[in-house]
């Protein structure tokens, strides 16, 4: 049984999770951005990857990126016992992160201003939190279909969040961005449509105000979850 609090340096304690066809680990951490602790873990990373975190401008993006791809080597260790090499981090043509490995563990990796968050699972999976605030829902009108613009502003931010999750986390989960069409995708009660696919999904919530939803076109019938603290 995986602990809801592991701290990194005590992470090779931890016995090996076993993720079953339908279980999900979604591990998360917080960090301040006053904490100059992070150095030593940049300092890891090879040359190119280095590259790509200082090139972000603002510093909560830098940490974002580092402690994103930190937490996919802690998911590997936990769930195959593999300590990967982050030599072997890579992105696919659409810029989404993926890993040569020799596990078929899949992952996916969200932030939210200083959260990160990253799911893992044997399926194909996609995860998106975002820390809940007032929005003009007239904004995003082109991104929902006509019912759910109308629930939204029926019933406001706690819908909003809800269908922007799920339908930001089966986006990751297609794997192509916004070069597919939002309102495409047709978010019901149990479960969503795209076209002649049918996805499930499930909300969460992390810390207060941290509303999340993980995607995935198998059942998702337990999701597991720890906070690193690095």
């Amino acid at each position: 049984m995986i602990q809801s609090r592991i701290y990194f340096k005590d992470l090779e304690k931890q016995p090996q999770l076993i993720l079953n066809k339908y279980d999900y680990l979604v591990l998360y951490c917080n960090y301040s951005k006053h904490d100059s602790n992070w150095f030593k873990y940049l300092k890891n990373m090879p040359k190119n990857l280095k590259e790509e975190i200082l090139g972000y401008q603002k510093k909560t993006d830098k940490y974002n990126s580092l402690f994103g791809k930190y937490l996919v080597y802690v998911g590997f260790l936990l769930c195959s016992g593999e300590k990967i090499s982050f030599q072997k981090y890579l992105r696919d043509q659409y810029g989404k992160p993926l890993l040569k490995s020799k596990d078929a563990l899949n992952f996916n990796i969200s932030h939210s201003r200083t959260t990160v968050t990253c799911v893992f699972s044997y399926a194909n999976v996609g995860i998106d939190i975002e820390v809940q605030k007032e929005r003009n829902y007239q904004d995003f009108k082109s991104v929902f279909s006509v019912s759910e613009y109308e629930k939204i502003m029926q019933e406001g931010k706690s819908t909003f969040y809800d269908f922007w999750t799920k339908k930001e986390a089966i986006l990751k989960l297609i794997g192509k961005g916004f070069s597919t069409d939002p309102t495409t995708i047709e978010i019901q009660s149990k479960n969503a449509t795209h076209e002649s696919d049918t996805y499930y999904h499930k909300s969460f919530f992390l810390n207060k105000g941290v509303k999340g939803a993980i995607a995935s076109k198998t059942p998702i019938k337990k999701i597991l979850f720890a906070e690193i603290f690095f």
